[in-house]
């Protein structure tokens, strides 16, 4: 892995903006940043940002699709096409996000992007975005708030149902209605396994 050492741009960095800076990496991580014009150093791949501004990459957290391919698709393609597509706009982890659809049609979506995962973490660094996991959205709503979600398909959670979607290690993120009856036990689940519960399309 190239060390390299970014100049001639600005940075955002956590203690503030710097108009102008440098920025070295080592072993893929940063090793050192400052302001103005950077050390003479041997050894690093210089690149030149020209005016331009390095940041960090942005997480996006709730992301269907892009191009015409959606999560839903349920394919390692649709999957690989969309992180490109996010790398080239800043993004650089995202979660896969589903909507309100038939059961098995969401945990097909999961085990689409479970398997992605799994190919990415036994191939190294996946080209693109890098797939954290998935955001379940639905299909625990509130039928008077569903926007764009379908409601022939909302649910009242049922544990054996429930739990085919909650899983440790793809499952990041849940939107639900938390007035709606029955999930609280839903919440609780989703806690023990370390998901993060996100209130949506809700009265609350």
């Amino acid at each position: 892995m190239d060390d390299l050492l970014f100049h001639g741009g600005a940075l955002c960095t956590p203690e503030g903006y710097l108009p102008r800076g440098w920025l070295r990496v080592a072993g893929g991580r940063i090793a050192a940043l400052g302001a103005g014009d950077p050390p003479a150093e041997r050894g690093v791949r210089r690149v030149d940002l020209a005016g331009r501004i390095l940041a960090p990459g942005l997480i996006d957290v709730h992301v269907h699709g892009a191009l015409g391919y959606d999560t839903m698709d349920a394919t390692p393609a649709a999957l690989r096409e969309m992180a490109a597509y996010y790398a080239r706009h800043g993004v650089t982890g995202f979660l896969a996000t589903t909507v309100t659809a038939p059961l098995d049609e969401m945990c097909a979506a999961l085990d689409t992007i479970a398997g992605v995962m799994a190919a990415d973490a036994a191939g190294g660094r996946p080209a693109g975005a890098r797939l954290l996991g998935a955001h379940v959205e639905g299909p625990y709503l509130d039928p008077e708030r569903l926007g764009d979600q379908d409601p022939r398909h909302v649910l009242k959670p049922e544990p054996h149902e429930f739990r085919r979607l909650l899983r440790p290690g793809v499952t990041r993120l849940l939107t639900l209605a938390p007035e709606a009856p029955g999930n609280a036990d839903l919440i609780a689940h989703a806690h023990q396994q370390g998901i993060v519960v996100s209130a949506g399309h809700t009265r609350a």
